[in-house]
């Protein structure tokens, strides 16, 4: 850019070297000289805006990747409570595109804050070297033109470039991801998947960056042409007119020169004026990118480390409240679960099922209370150790990998030995029908090729929490409603994982298959009961 600057700077002297050289002194090997020279140093700048604007999109890359990094490593850590707003707002994918905006929009104001203030200097300097009157004429209208372009691109209708609508598929797509990580943050943050997601995602960035800088480059080499070929044709004419009049004796070289530069000026000045209302449209979309950088994470604080846990857990006066809008109600809990022990509790609210299931992971605090895993309270555990004791069963289909071996092996279990994994599957049933997939463990399963049943899902889950290997299981909604279901495949599978481990079940309605359950407890009236205690204490 300072090539480019000192490039314009010295064009209007060449300009008037070429005048001098046709209309003065009528020296025509000279003036060819000049043109020459001329020609060359229009083809050097040509080149080194190329050049810069390479740089400055590598430099606008490295920004958004290192922005995207954050961002998705913030919304991969807040707290629970965070979630959902920002599903609901759908916040993610409009942060996700600031990012993008931000980055792109700053960078093209940095290059012409650069280019065009350098550009400017280097041409006052040119119009004071060649006369003081003149320049300082030109440098008080200077402001006045600035402030009517100012105008002028203030009141200019901005459209969306073409290229970058053909990458909104792509985009949508990084979004889609985004949400559903947003959405099984549970299963994520408990099997220790962040760093894979952030990988995920940011391959996904890279792919679109990719795309769009490839875009990019091609319109910068065409423009590059564009600017060649207009600047060879006005120096074509301009030669063709100075061949008319190389016979006449006027001097105009000075003036040419003063014209040069006055022309050179237009679009530096205008493109600086456009620059200065990049800050106000920019305002709104800063505060909300940093909004989100600004929510606290989740504290990863906590003295204790955990390593041989039996599994027993017990809720002590925990007082907490529901936040849905459809069932807005307080509980008290008071529970103590024996290591090893399977027990049911029945909740016929989906919104409390979920809430019970985060304050046992940690991911929602009790307002009073204490929360125990083997004598020691949740709030001086560390939060990794913490979720390291835990696996999660449910019912629904939650997609963590794109091929069956990723959504087995999720999270700090992607290590696992192979051995392993295949001695899962088959403990579990997956081996079943992944026998029959057409690449077995590494078929695709992500909504985009091969489509898993219902039951094949739950036999994956059950797959993961085994690898997993916890002391303590929580399985939502996912128990047999039916004296025929004994014998289904996921049953089979869940009571060889169930073994030797602490289990809870999180139940809609009363078991009617209670084989294997050791206590059935009931939630209602905001309280731990015993089916039938509530009824007798009535009578």
């Amino acid at each position: 850019m300072m090539i480019m600057a000192v490039i314009m700077a010295f064009l209007p002297m060449q300009i008037q070297h070429i005048l001098r050289a046709a209309f003065v002194e009528q020296d025509e090997s000279y003036a060819q000289t000049a043109l020459l020279v001329f020609i060359v140093l229009i083809i050097i700048y040509s080149v080194s805006g190329y050049v810069g604007q390479y740089w400055m999109r590598k430099a606008d890359k490295q920004l958004v990747m290192q922005l995207n990094s954050v961002l998705f490593d913030k919304l991969l850590h807040l707290p629970a409570q965070y979630y959902q707003s920002l599903s609901e707002n759908h916040a993610a994918q409009t942060v996700l595109h600031q990012v993008r905006t931000i980055s792109r929009t700053s960078m093209q104001a940095l290059t012409v804050l650069m280019r065009d203030t350098f550009a400017v200097s280097g041409l006052i300097a040119c119009l004071f070297y060649l006369n003081r009157e003149i320049a300082m004429l030109i440098c008080l209208l200077i402001p006045f033109v600035f402030l009517m372009l100012q105008i002028t691109a203030g009141q200019q209708n901005r459209f969306p470039d073409a290229t970058m609508q053909n990458a909104e598929s792509d985009k949508t797509e990084l979004a889609g991801c985004l949400h559903r990580c947003l959405e099984n943050f549970r299963y994520i943050q408990l099997f220790g998947g962040q760093q894979q997601e952030c990988q995920h995602l940011d391959s996904n960035a890279q792919s679109i960056l990719n795309s769009e800088n490839q875009q990019n480059d091609y319109k910068a080499f065409v423009a590059m042409l564009c600017q060649l070929l207009i600047a060879l044709i006005v120096i074509a004419m301009a030669y063709l007119l100075m061949q008319q009049v190389i016979d006449k004796t006027l001097s105009i070289d000075q003036a040419g020169a003063f014209i040069a530069i006055m022309l050179l000026l237009i679009m530096p000045v205008s493109r600086l004026a456009g620059v200065s209302h990049v800050p106000e449209l920019m305002q709104r979309q800063l505060e909300q990118l940093f909004a989100v950088f600004d929510l606290p994470a989740v504290s990863m604080n906590g003295a204790v480390s955990l390593t041989e846990v039996r599994g027993e857990l017990i809720l002590n006066q925990v007082h907490v409240r529901c936040s849905e809008k459809a069932s807005c109600q307080t509980y008290t809990l008071d529970l103590n679960i024996k290591p090893g022990e399977t027990i049911a509790l029945v909740v016929d609210d989906s919104a409390a099922r979920l809430l019970l299931m985060d304050l046992l992971l940690g991911f929602s605090p009790p307002a009073t209370g204490e929360i125990k895993l083997d004598g020691q309270d949740y709030g001086q555990i560390r939060r990794c150790d913490l979720l390291a004791q835990f696996a999660v069963i449910s019912g629904i289909p939650i997609i963590l990998g794109d091929c069956i071996a990723d959504n087995i092996a999720y999270g700090d279990t992607g290590c696992a030995h192979e051995a392993h994994i295949m001695q899962t599957i088959r403990t579990t049933g997956v081996a079943g029908f992944v026998r029959d997939m057409p690449e077995g463990l590494q078929t695709r399963i992500d909504g985009n090729d091969a489509r898993l049943t219902r039951k094949q899902w739950q036999l994956v889950a059950v797959a993961r929490a085994s690898l997993r290997n916890p002391p303590i299981l929580i399985i939502d909604d996912l128990w047999p409603r039916h004296v025929q279901e004994l014998t289904d495949d996921v049953f089979k599978a869940l009571t060889e994982v169930m073994r030797n481990r602490t289990t809870i079940l999180l139940l809609p309605a009363m078991p009617t298959c209670r084989e294997g359950i050791d206590r059935i407890l009931l939630l209602e009236t905001g309280e731990i009961v015993i089916p039938g205690e509530q009824r007798n204490s009535h009578r």
